[in-house]
């Protein structure tokens, strides 16, 4: 799963991008999920952790 904050983030974007450049379908992320802000540490980089929650928190919820 890609999570991204850009709205024109699409599975089927990705599509066109991989097959433009002659990439494989396996390159393309399954699903996409957008997020309004990406969690950051106090460095700036990406909280993983923080992000595979909202990823885990959206699973549980698609679930239910």
């Amino acid at each position: 799963m890609l999570v991204a904050e850009q709205k024109a983030a699409t599975r089927a974007a990705f599509q066109t991008h991989t097959r433009a450049k002659g990439a494989s379908d396996l390159m393309v992320p399954a699903e996409v999920m957008i997020v309004d802000k990406l969690p950051l540490l106090g460095s700036g980089k990406p909280d993983l952790t923080a992000v595979a929650r909202l990823v885990a928190t959206r699973e549980i919820a698609a679930a239910e």
